[in-house]
């Protein structure tokens, strides 16, 4: 194996980790797909026959995606609102975060599919980078080429290894990012392949780029053409490599790897019992006291069927059908309940019914806030590390300061009452509550957007209050954010 191809070593402890969990999510036909790895065989026989038996038993099976229904609400609760954007209105207005990956997605979306990938992982990366200019370009150049700053998510699985530097305060000295790329000829044809792209630094201690691309020697083994890329942002070099992990800055514990393994578990459960109804509701004939041997000594056989009429000689012959007694069923029903119920507890209150629930109102509360509370610290720890990563793609589009993104941490569903916001109305229009906490009231509850300002809130008040016509509101109002988006960019 190429150096470049080495693997941290949490990288390989978690890898496996990631792997069942993303299974789990895909469903029914990734679990089915490896076999006996979620699914082990019920007994040994014949090779022809154990492979038939097996197929049969694992067709019966049927996973119910627990893990990817909890993941679903989990990125639901953080993502039910837009993100907030602290930064300087002119780069909000810019239009870098319209586009802020190169590829035409805009932030919100951004934020949104990363977060979706790092809930099953509690693992991620964003590298901010800026496509290379050409030498001697001068700056506005480049962004007439539209040359500008952008940021890439890198997945768990795409972040294989990485060293500290001590006397960096803790900063990476290395970090190595495995990139799929389409490597065909044939403009019709898919022909994917992995290259590495390593961020170092130099004997300067400035960051650098190097690209290793596999080709094929003259023996026909593998190898790496070395690309190496110096970066510069607005002309100076960096002291420091700009990639942030989201979450953690090493991988630990996935949220989801508990919920993974019980639901693998009730799939193995629901196994068993389909497999057990199948062997129990088919019935089985048996014939006792006749000898099953025909003249010539050779086996009898012997058909069942509605067109069919035995003839039995020997007076102290029985037949009769197999039927199913005892509590086996029973068991397992109740243990694929038990399991429903863990998974309950672990990931989402909408998985098992409530009655089977075993908790007072208080407890059920408690509960709730603490789900709430490992959301809630998710969401800061993407919001801290994706507004790292702004702010240095807002610095090096030209515009000083911080940025600082929030994505939501309150998850309580309920909303105000209706005559509540009624009665706030009713006060503000009274003059005996201010309008701006009317404002405050509706954007928190979701009735205002939440990157409307209150100066904005009240031009649009102000503009239905002369009369004016649906259209003729919006209309003034896109004047207004255009006007003003003007005079920043001439200022």
């Amino acid at each position: 194996m190429h150096n470049v191809e080495t693997q941290h070593p949490l990288y390989i402890k978690y890898k496996k980790r990631w792997e069942m969990i993303r299974d789990c999510i895909e469903g029914d036909d990734a679990i089915k797909k490896k076999g006996e790895v979620y699914l082990p065989k019920l007994c040994r026989a014949a090779p022809t026959e154990e492979e038939m038996v097996y197929r049969a038993y694992q067709a019966r099976a049927f996973w119910v995606n627990y893990t990817g229904q909890a993941l679903e609400n989990i990125h639901g609760m953080i993502m039910r609102r837009c993100p907030t954007i602290d930064a300087p209105a002119d780069f909000k207005r810019s239009g870098v975060l319209e586009n802020i990956d190169g590829r035409g997605t805009n932030l919100h979306q951004f934020l949104s599919d990363s977060v979706y990938d790092t809930i099953q992982t509690c693992y991620g990366g964003i590298l901010a980078d800026i496509p290379q200019a050409r030498d001697g370009m001068t700056l506005a150049e480049a962004e007439e080429e539209g040359i500008s700053p952008y940021m890439r998510y890198y997945k768990a699985e795409d972040i294989i290894n990485w060293k500290e530097d001590d006397t960096m305060g803790g900063r990476f000295s290395l970090v190595v990012l495995r990139e799929a790329f389409d490597n065909s000829d044939d403009m019709f044809v898919h022909k994917t392949e992995i290259r590495y792209r390593v961020l170092t630094l130099d004997e300067n201690g400035f960051y650098k780029q190097i690209l290793y691309t596999p080709i094929k020697d003259k023996r026909g083994r593998k190898t790496y053409i070395e690309e190496e890329i110096q970066f510069t942002a607005r002309g100076e070099q960096l002291t420091f490599i700009p990639f942030k992990p989201i979450l953690y800055k090493e991988p630990e514990k996935p949220m989801l790897e508990d919920m993974a393994k019980i639901n693998i578990g009730h799939f193995q459960k629901v196994a068993d019992y389909e497999n057990g109804v199948h062997k129990t509701t088919l019935p089985t004939g048996y014939i006792t006291g006749h000898n099953a041997m025909d003249e010539d000594g050779n086996q009898e056989e012997i058909v069942l069927g509605d067109d069919v009429f035995l003839t039995i000689i020997e007076p102290e012959a029985k037949v009769g059908t197999l039927a199913f007694a005892g509590e086996g069923l029973t068991h397992s029903e109740a243990a694929i309940r038990h399991a429903e119920e863990q998974m309950a507890v672990i990931g989402t209150r909408i998985i098992a019914p409530e009655k089977n629930m075993a908790e007072t109102a208080e407890s059920g509360m408690v509960h709730m806030y603490g789900e709430n509370g490992k959301m809630a610290t998710f969401a800061r720890n993407v919001g801290n590390s994706v507004s790292e990563v702004l702010t240095w793609i807002m610095n090096w589009s030209g515009y000083e300061g911080k940025a600082k993104v929030d994505l939501d941490v309150d998850y309580e569903t309920t909303r105000m009452d209706p005559n509540a916001i009624n009665a706030i109305a009713n006060l503000s229009r009274e003059g005996k509550f201010p309008m701006l906490c009317t404002f405050q009231v509706l954007q928190e509850q979701g009735y205002v957007d939440i990157n409307y300002t209150y100066e904005e809130f009240i031009f649009l008040l102000e503009l239905e209050g002369q009369g004016l016509s649906p259209i003729e509101v919006y209309n003034a109002f896109n004047q207004k954010r255009e006007s003003e988006s003007r005079m920043i960019v001439n200022g």
